[in-house]
């Protein structure tokens, strides 16, 4: 029975382990109708995407969910939570994003175990030229390694979190009475990371209006000219 029970476990932390990258279909809806009185326009704030990967724990994905649908209640639509394994998704996922969406800009979060990931992403795609404004560490796991030089480091660790404590920044904040696996939904967090996604939305440059094609607003507009060709140019001979 113990050793059903161990690999149980093990099938449970690998299947947690390997994911996809996923955001809330429902996020726009939400983003919009939440955030209505937010002093960043809607259209900025739908250009900011938050990747957000976890650890190998599995019971950590339930708070990174509620975590995404707070973000959404505020007013940012485009949060995606994947795996470890997914690293070099998230990556060739950014760089799609950037052709599809030239104006758009990034936030990375790594929680627990995933921090060293995220290192590596922030890493790479900042040498590659993408437009990555922020990287936010909750309860790292690891050394001095775990950091992005050059870019904007958030560390949040909870009440007596052991690691992460060398981390050379200093953004660090050390939440009194918080747990591990409440650190993601604290209040706190959330603020918080909202920060960095304003700052990020404030950067959002979008094309001018004059530059967009339009359509007149009229309520019954004109039809399309025909194509004028032979067979309408000239007239129908019918033979009796």
């Amino acid at each position: 029975m113990t050793a059903f029970l161990s690999r149980s476990l093990v099938v449970a932390i690998l299947a947690a382990a390997v994911g996809c990258v996923s955001h809330n279909h429902l996020g726009y809806n939400t983003a919009l109708r939440c955030g209505a009185d937010h002093p960043i326009s809607p259209l900025q704030r739908s250009q900011v995407h938050l990747f957000v990967v976890n650890g190998i724990d599995p019971t950590e994905d339930g708070q990174l969910l509620r975590l995404r649908n707070d973000l959404n209640r505020a007013g940012y639509a485009m949060v995606h939570t994947a795996q470890r394994a997914d690293a070099e998704f998230v990556r060739r996922e950014m760089h799609r994003l950037v052709r599809d969406q030239p104006p758009c800009r990034f936030v990375l979060l790594g929680y627990g175990l995933a921090a060293g990931r995220v290192r590596e992403i922030a890493c790479r795609v900042a040498g590659e030229g993408l437009p990555l404004d922020a990287v936010v560490l909750l309860d790292p796991a690891g050394g001095p390694e775990v950091v992005a030089d050059t870019l904007s480091l958030t560390v949040l660790r909870s009440h007596h979190w052991p690691a992460g404590r060398n981390l050379p920044t200093d953004d660090v904040t050390e939440q009194a009475g918080v747990g591990h696996l409440s650190l993601p939904t604290d209040p706190q967090t959330v603020a918080a990371v909202l920060r960095r996604l304003d700052a990020s939305a404030a950067r959002v440059q979008l094309e001018p209006p004059g530059s967009l094609p339009h359509l007149p607003l009229t309520d019954h507009p004109q039809p399309p000219p025909r194509g004028q060709g032979p067979a309408v140019l000239e007239p129908v001979v019918t033979k009796n």
